[in-house]
């Protein structure tokens, strides 16, 4: 479900990144990126997973600018009969060069996930 973060540095281009497999079935899957609740772009797609707990790459159709010192909430919403891995131990903060991502919890998250845990293990961006 949906985290927040808060991006220091302007980019490029972004995209919420892997999700994590789940139980071998299918599942559907949409990722969305928002500002201020409104949606700047978001992807549903269809996929099997074997059962792994290994992560796959969801990308947006198209590049998407971030905006510096802006909060957007993330969000992967999963839909399947087996209920999903998922990753802990998130941090508040990652720097990677002279951009900064700053992740707290979002309002929107209905099922307990956000910054300590949840599908997003991974965002990949263009500085």
């Amino acid at each position: 479900m949906p985290s927040a973060y808060k991006s220091k540095k302007k980019k490029k281009k972004s995209s919420i990144k892997p999700l994590f497999k789940c139980g071998s079935a299918e599942y559907s899957a949409k990722i969305e990126l928002k500002r201020q609740g409104v949606s700047v772009a978001q992807r549903v797609i269809e996929y099997f997973s074997d059962g792994s707990s290994s992560t796959f790459a969801v990308s947006f159709d198209y590049p998407v600018q971030i905006e510096p010192d802006t909060f957007y909430t993330a969000s992967a919403v999963l839909d399947g009969n087996e209920l999903s891995y998922f990753g802990q131990e998130g941090v508040t903060e990652v720097q990677c060069g002279k951009v900064t991502f700053q992740f707290q919890c979002s309002s929107d998250s209905t099922n307990g996930t956000g910054v300590q845990g949840g599908q997003i293990p991974e965002l990949v961006f263009y500085a």
